[in-house]
């Protein structure tokens, strides 16, 4: 009989050892992930934003205004690309053909925006234009 209590003691302990383990692992990964900064931005507050700064050229549909309508933009291109070219068009209009190729068609460059220079204020603009 002590064989099997001492087998049975053996396999709760190794169960209460590996749960304990499993547990320490799974909180150290989550206390690691819920501190990492969040790269992304906040669309209500990219909204806004835009209302302020951006809808006196561009309409959130297909509609050109001034500059061309925002609707699918982050379909056209990637998220890199505008948060470049929100942070600085005219650096972007020396080299980058695609922002050549807006200002052939639209006959005006867009202007830099001094808002634009926050990263933060990019990351919420560039989540709003995904909803579009």
């Amino acid at each position: 009989m002590s064989k099997l209590k001492f087998k049975m003691k053996k396999s709760k302990l190794r169960n209460f050892l590996r749960m304990f383990f499993l547990n320490l692992i799974f909180n150290f990964l989550s206390l690691i992930f819920l501190t990492l900064p969040s790269n992304a931005g906040d669309a209500t507050v990219g909204e806004d934003l835009f209302k302020k700064k951006c809808k006196q050229c561009h309409k959130t549909t297909e509609q050109v205004l001034i500059g061309p309508g925002l609707k699918d933009v982050t379909k056209r291109r990637d998220v890199e690309w505008i948060d470049r070219w929100l942070s600085n068009p005219k650096k972007m209009l020396k080299s980058d053909p695609i922002a050549q190729e807006l200002k052939k068609n639209f006959k005006r460059d867009m202007p830099k925006i001094p808002e634009m220079s926050n990263e933060e204020h990019r990351k919420n603009i560039i989540e709003y234009l995904k909803t579009l």
